[in-house]
C-alpha cells in the first residue's frame, strides 16, 4: 500500500519514530510492528485502523500458535498452512520440500514467515498476478464479493 501511494520508507520511519533500517525490517517481516504503530500506519495510509489492527492481531495469534507448538507438530502446521492460508509470496516455496531437514528453530521461522498476516492482503488489481499464487477458488470468491 505504501509503494502504491509512492510514499517513501523514511516518511513511515519518521512517523513511527524509528530509523529507516528498522522500518525496512518491518516491511520484510524480519521485525514485528507494535499495535500503536499499526494505528500510525493506518493514519498515514488513510485506511481503516480497525481492519489493520485485526490483521495485526491475527498475525500475533499465528505467531503464538507457531511458537507454542511442540516440535513434532510443526510439519502438521505447515501442511495446514499450505491448505488453508494465503501464503506470503516472500517465502521461497522450495523450502517446503526441505522442511523436515530444517532444525526446529528454522521450521518455526519458516512457518512464521508463511502465515505472516501482513501478507494476507492483495490488491484486487493484483488478483491475477502469478507471483501471488492465488487459487481459482479465492479469485472467484473475491470477484463475487466485489461484484465483478
Amino acid at each position: 500500500m505504501r509503494e502504491e501511494r509512492q510514499m517513501p520508507q523514511r516518511q513511515f520511519a519518521a512517523a513511527l519514530e524509528i530509523d529507516t533500517a528498522t522500518y525496512c525490517k518491518i516491511e520484510k517481516g524480519e521485525r514485528r510492528v507494535k499495535a500503536e504503530q499499526v494505528v500510525v500506519i493506518a493514519n498515514l495510509l488513510k485506511t481503516d485502523k480497525d481492519e489493520l489492527l485485526a490483521l495485526w492481531l491475527a498475525d500475533q495469534v499465528a505467531a503464538v500458535v507457531v511458537r507454542n507448538a511442540k516440535a513434532n507438530e510443526l510439519p502438521a502446521l505447515l501442511a495446514k498452512a499450505k491448505q488453508s492460508s494465503f501464503l506470503s509470496y516472500r517465502v521461497n516455496k522450495e523450502q517446503f520440500n526441505d522442511f523436515e531437514t530444517l532444525n526446529e528453530n528454522e521450521q518455526r521461522t519458516l512457518l512464521l514467515q508463511l502465515v505472516d498476516a501482513n501478507m494476507l492482503y492483495v490488491n484486487y488489481s493484483d488478483l491475477e498476478n502469478k507471483d501471488y499464487d492465488i487459487s481459482e477458488e479465492d479469485k472467484k470468491l473475491n470477484k463475487q464479493f466485489y461484484g465483478k
